[in-house]
């Protein structure tokens, strides 16, 4: 991602936004009305999402694309990522010794990148099977442009716990 970022530096922490280098993410502000703007923006491909999970040891997913930005077809491709929340590690060295750090949306399975056809679409029906252990707290997918990292649409979708 750094590469394709036109960088030769990785730094933590490190922000990259659709595929750029973000360095003013330390401004609430500043960082919050830069999101707005990009997320105000149309989206350049549509994207639809489902999943069952199978215990927490397997899922199934279907992914459908369209629409997608005929100026990006050729270079677009859909990812599906599974995350957990409510993750922590205790710091035991360095600046954050002794900090419990919380995280949310740690992706445990990535899949992709899964191309599309030349009318920019592709449906998608997977089985999936998870890490031992994850809680798996939903799925997100998005179609990206391979060649310089933009991201043309993102769709989150939280797992049923009823």
């Amino acid at each position: 991602m750094v590469a394709l970022a036109g960088s030769r530096v990785v730094y933590t922490p490190q922000i990259l936004i659709n595929g750029r280098d973000y360095r003013r993410w330390s401004n609430e502000r500043t960082f919050a009305a830069d999101v707005k703007i990009i997320n105000d923006r149309p989206a350049r491909a549509t994207i639809a999402l489902g999943f069952n999970l199978g215990g927490q040891a397997t899922a199934e997913f279907d992914a459908t694309v369209t629409n997608v930005d005929p100026a990006h077809r050729t270079d677009a491709a859909l990812y599906v990522a599974f995350y957990e929340d409510g993750l922590a590690t205790n710091v035991t060295a360095g600046e954050n010794k002794g900090v419990r750090l919380k995280h949310e949306r740690v992706v445990r399975e990535l899949l992709g990148p899964f191309g599309l056809d030349q009318s920019g679409k592709t449906t998608l029906h997977r089985a999936v099977v998870l890490p031992p252990g994850a809680k798996i707290a939903g799925a997100a997918a998005f179609v990206q442009n391979r060649r310089n990292a933009e991201v043309l649409q993102a769709l989150n979708v939280a797992a049923c716990t009823g």
